[in-house]
């Protein structure tokens, strides 16, 4: 028989043996390496800081496991469930499968909610310490203006003052600018409400007072008191002071000053608040007087007297023969007065001074101020004048001095007036006192 070659097929049934001595040396060097190294290394991952539950899925994703926990008070961490301590140390090489013991810090967890302070009114740095003392973050805002606050401070807040918030949530606060300044716009010579409408319109506050014109009419800005184009807080107040018009006229009585001298007329004059124009003689009395005494006028218009000397008498010279030898006209005889009655001057008098007293004394208690008996009384007269012939009164009722002149030929009350408290009044034939008459005494 021939030798066999070595393509000869092998016997069937008989595995490759090269293979297996193959798979064989593997699974030996596996279980060298498994005996001379032991597991696999992992490095413990920085837990530090982080909350208990996410430290503990660090821990398990890195293939370790968290072990004991410990709570221990920090004054470096005042919030509570951080780890501050990790066995073995962070950044430790460790078998796979190894447990962690981690020390916590005792306080608030981060999941609490703490009370929002009031930051309003602080400065800023007041404001971000008063929140981080709360364990919330303080972010700066917007810069605004306030009418309350001062340039500078805390006027506003992102969260309501007292409310809750969960811990370390951001609270945002606004700084003041202070009051927004405007420009105050020109009123004057506007109507009211044109000037209230523009005023506010620039935000600013209006107060009104009244004054007559004779310049400005009715409703009409007269001035305001803060200048156009000047600047103020917003919401200042402007003034404006409003036209009323032109102011009505008060009416005064002319005072009778006939046979006043010049210089008591003047007073009487003025005292009612009337100009004057004298005519005639610089001495002597008043003989006549436009308008008439007791006419009724505006208060400032201009009465004309007239002053005169009286007449000196003349020296009657003696007729000559002539003139004795003709017969000379008789003047017709005066009539008698009458009954009750006294002639002066030509006028016939029909009441006495008692009864001018009376009359003066009954019209000062009709309109006067004061009430009671009259006292110190004193009488100027009988005095001619003016077409008659009357008597001037003076007396006091309480602290009120009255003078009134009385018409003796009438019984009317002439003029009348009362002093009180440093201040001359006129009275009206009533015995009232008529508006605007005022004077000092």
């Amino acid at each position: 028989m021939s030798p066999q070659t070595n393509n000869e097929a092998a016997p069937t049934g008989k595995k490759p043996i090269v293979p297996i001595l193959i798979g064989l040396l593997v699974v030996a060097a596996g279980v060298i390496a498994f005996l001379v190294f032991g597991k696999p290394k992992v490095e413990v991952p920085d837990i530090l800081y982080s909350e208990r539950a996410e430290a503990g899925e660090m821990l398990s994703k890195a293939g370790l496991k968290l072990g004991t926990v410990t709570e221990q008070e920090d004054p470096q961490v005042p919030i509570g469930d951080l780890v501050i301590k990790a066995t073995p140390e962070v950044g430790t090489t460790v078998e796979e499968g190894s447990t962690v013991d981690v020390v916590i810090s005792k306080g608030p967890k981060l999941t609490d909610s703490v009370d929002v302070p009031d930051l309003k009114g602080l400065s800023p740095e007041e404001a971000e310490k008063k929140l981080y003392d709360a364990f919330l973050i303080p972010q700066p805002g917007k810069q605004v203006y306030s009418n309350d606050v001062e340039a500078g401070k805390v006027c506003a807040q992102s969260v309501e003052a007292g409310s809750k918030a969960q811990m370390l949530s951001i609270i945002t606060y606004n700084t003041s600018l202070g009051k927004e300044k405007v420009k105050v716009p020109n009123v004057a010579g506007k109507p009211i409400d044109e000037a209230r409408k523009t005023l506010n319109d620039a935000g600013l506050s209006i107060d009104t007072t009244n004054s007559y014109s004779d310049e400005v009419a009715k409703d009409v800005v007269i001035s305001q008191s803060i200048a156009a184009d000047k600047e103020v807080d917003k919401g200042s107040t402007v003034t404006l002071e409003v036209s009323l018009g032109k102011k009505p006229a008060v009416k005064v009585i002319v005072p009778n000053i006939i046979s006043y001298t010049r210089d008591d007329a003047i007073r009487a004059l003025q005292s009612a608040g009337l100009k004057y124009v004298q005519t005639g003689d610089d001495t002597g009395t008043v003989v006549s007087v436009k308008p008439a005494p007791n006419t009724q006028v505006d208060q400032g218009s201009t009465v004309t007297f007239e002053v005169k000397r009286p007449e000196e008498k003349k020296q009657q010279t003696q007729p000559s023969q002539q003139q004795q030898q003709q017969p000379q006209p008789q003047p017709d005889p005066e009539p008698e007065p009458a009954d009750g009655q006294v002639e002066i001057d030509g006028f016939a008098q029909n009441y006495s001074e008692d009864e001018c007293i009376s009359i003066a004394h009954d019209f000062a208690g009709a309109g006067g101020q004061a009430k009671g008996p009259a006292l110190d009384t004193t009488v100027d007269g009988p005095i001619t004048g003016g077409g008659t012939i009357y008597y001037r009164v003076e007396f006091n009722l309480g602290d009120v001095h009255y003078t009134i002149e009385v018409d003796a030929v009438g019984g009317d009350v002439i003029s009348g007036m009362e002093t009180f408290d440093g201040v001359n009044r006129l009275l009206d034939k009533d015995g009232n006192v008529i508006p605007g008459s005022e004077q000092p005494a």
